[in-house]
């Protein structure tokens, strides 16, 4: 089975970023550099939120769990922005600071199994951007998107220890199978 692949698919907040909508500029597989969300120096500090669609269904594991994006300064001057993991208000997962070059680079955040275990419902989900800071330079994002793994099946316990007595039944006493 394959990695479920999700992309933001709203707007939730754009604060001073442009041009709205917002999330139609970051959500193409494969990603475009030519059409990018961007936030002005002058309006540091300054966050947008957008929302990820909803996964096809909740993995049931806390592993595999990366989110995608890439990046840039347009301008001479230094920026520092981050990219966070949001469910609902609370941040899952956070980059950083980053302070970008003049060209579009990855960047990309690993969940650990505790990050990923704080996801509790996969369909509110989102992604932030910030310009926390600039020197005449604007932050610009050009593609956002969240692999997490495909749904693992699971087997209770139970009904594995069941199925293994009852395939080892032949040819064992009574009292060897309750060892």
């Amino acid at each position: 089975m394959a990695n479920q692949l999700v992309y933001p698919t709203s707007d939730i907040s754009a604060g001073s970023w442009t041009t709205a909508p917002l999330w139609s500029k970051i959500d193409e597989e494969p990603y475009s550099d030519t059409d990018y969300v961007v936030c002005a120096s002058v309006a540091a500090p300054s966050a947008f939120t957008v929302a990820l669609g909803d996964p096809a269904i909740d993995p049931l594991i806390h592993t595999g769990h990366v989110l995608d994006f890439r990046y840039r300064r347009s301008g001479s001057g230094g920026i520092v922005m981050t990219v966070e993991l949001l469910q609902g208000a609370s941040v899952i997962a956070a980059s950083g600071n980053l302070s970008p070059s003049t060209a579009f680079i990855d960047g990309q955040i690993t969940l650990t199994e505790g990050e990923a275990a704080n996801i509790t419902d996969y369909t509110d989900l989102r992604v932030r951007g910030t310009l926390v800071s600039s020197a005449g330079s604007a932050a610009q994002i050009s593609w956002v998107r969240l692999t997490i793994p495909p749904y693992t099946v699971r087997t209770p316990a139970c009904y594995l220890h069941a199925r293994r007595d009852r395939m080892n039944t032949k040819g064992v006493s009574k009292q060897d199978s309750l060892a």
